[in-house]
C-alpha cells in the first residue's frame, strides 16, 4: 500500500519512526546491520 511505498523512498530515521508508529507490536528486531554509512562499520 502507500505506506510500504512511503517507508521504501524514507530514511533510517523516519523509517524506526514509521514502524514504531504502527498497530503492531515491533518484533524486538532492530535491523542495525544494513546501514547507509559504511565508513561507520569499522568505527566501532
Amino acid at each position: 500500500g502507500e505506506w510500504w511505498t512511503l517507508y521504501q523512498e524514507v530514511d533510517e530515521d523516519e523509517r524506526e519512526a514509521m514502524v514504531a508508529a504502527l498497530p503492531r507490536p515491533k518484533s524486538g528486531n532492530k535491523r542495525r546491520r544494513s546501514r547507509r554509512k559504511p565508513k561507520a562499520d569499522h568505527a566501532s
